[in-house]
């Protein structure tokens, strides 16, 4: 069943997105934080950001401690990063602490197509809730609620304005999580905020989720499943091993499905 739903209601990821945005006020972008230059996933965001700029989208919203905006600014004026700023942010992030967020091959090439195409670019996590600790820094209500709230403030101060928030994929779920409370997207969805949020999903990441897996063989490109039609798919585990009980694919509203690169 679930690899028919794929070829009935698989679509272009790019249409799809392009299409979303123009819907939408707030397209949250998931990512499994993959720092090391061969995600498609990045690839396609490169390639996104222009796009959904033409189509409506007027800010890029990441991960950043709203604290930092000032990085992202110089950036947005420049076009450079100044890591140095971030001596001050190491402990406070699990990204900063390393300067992996900013030095991330994946996502500086994502940086640089929001500004090139004229999307403004904000921070909108938290710094006081990020220093709470790894567990909280990455699960914690207190976190997702102060994101909700910056995403909240750009969306209210102009009614024209549509945000992509690119961020880890767990603030991108619009249901609630089995082990706490509800991220950043789903608060905003139940303010009434139109928003859409989509998972990627890639072929290397999966190798001990064999339901998962076995899906791929019916992929040969990459391929967006809407999970509201593919009732099968969405009722599969998200991710097996690190937490057996996390939530199935129906978190999201759409799972992009990346087959193995060729």
């Amino acid at each position: 069943m679930n690899k028919l739903e794929i070829q009935k209601y698989g679509t272009d990821p790019e249409t799809f997105m392009v299409s979303a945005i123009q819907q939408n006020r707030l397209l949250a972008i998931g990512e499994d934080h993959v720092y090391d230059g061969t995600s498609q996933h990045h690839r396609f965001g490169s390639k996104l950001m222009p796009l959904l700029k033409q189509k409506g989208a007027t800010h890029l919203a990441l991960e950043f401690p709203s604290n930092h905006q000032d990085i992202l600014d110089r950036f947005m004026d420049t076009g450079k990063l100044d890591l140095s700023l971030l001596e001050s942010s190491k402990g406070s992030n699990e990204f900063l602490a390393s300067k992996g967020f900013c030095e991330s091959k994946d996502l500086i090439p994502i940086l640089e197509s929001a500004r090139k195409s004229g999307l403004k670019l904000i921070a909108v996590d938290d710094a006081d809730s990020i220093n709470q600790g790894a567990f909280s820094a990455i699960f914690g209500a207190s976190r997702d609620k102060a994101i909700a709230k910056n995403l909240a403030g750009v969306l209210n101060a102009d009614k024209k304005h549509k945000v992509v928030f690119w961020a880890g994929a767990i603030h991108a779920q619009v249901t609630a999580d089995k082990r706490d409370s509800e991220r950043a997207s789903q608060i905003l969805r139940n303010q009434g905020v139109n928003v859409l949020s989509v998972l990627p999903k890639d072929y290397e990441t999966m190798s001990d989720n064999e339901p998962v897996r076995e899906l791929f063989r019916e992929v040969s490109r990459p391929v967006l499943v809407p999970m509201m039609k593919a009732k099968e798919f969405s009722k599969l585990p998200e991710l097996k091993t690190i937490y057996p009980g996390q939530q199935n694919f129906n978190a999201w509203d759409a799972v992009i499905l990346y087959p193995p690169a060729k």
